[in-house]
């Protein structure tokens, strides 16, 4: 058995912040990257989502008033060549946050 820290799933994050001139816009637009990710999949675009948590679902306390939506994403990035000439796959799962504008006032208030 070989240990590759190439064979590592990764934490990572990145967040989109959904702009429009009202909070109606921002939830289209919110929704519709939300329909977009998640009709990836990892044969045809190399990414799928494999969880999704919204803080807008019913029954589900805002802390400070802030809520957003949490998608994990699972990426096939290709491959490395390692240092022994062995070709190691390049997998990575992270979490993508889609964030209405006006929650991100709120989420950078929290922060200060």
């Amino acid at each position: 058995y070989h240990s590759h820290a190439f064979h590592i799933l990764d934490l990572v994050r990145m967040s989109f912040t959904c702009k429009g001139q009202t909070t109606e816009e921002q939830v289209r637009g919110c929704m519709a990257l939300v329909d977009e990710l998640c009709g990836c999949t990892v044969e045809d675009d190399g990414v799928c989502v494999v969880r999704m948590k919204s803080g807008f679902s019913p029954g589900v306390e805002a802390v400070g008033g802030y809520a957003d939506v949490k998608l994990l994403v699972y990426a096939e990035l290709g491959s490395h060549r390692a240092f022994d000439g062995s070709e190691m796959p390049l997998r990575i799962v992270g979490e993508v946050q889609l964030i209405l504008d006006g929650y991100m006032k709120v989420k950078n208030k929290m922060h200060l």
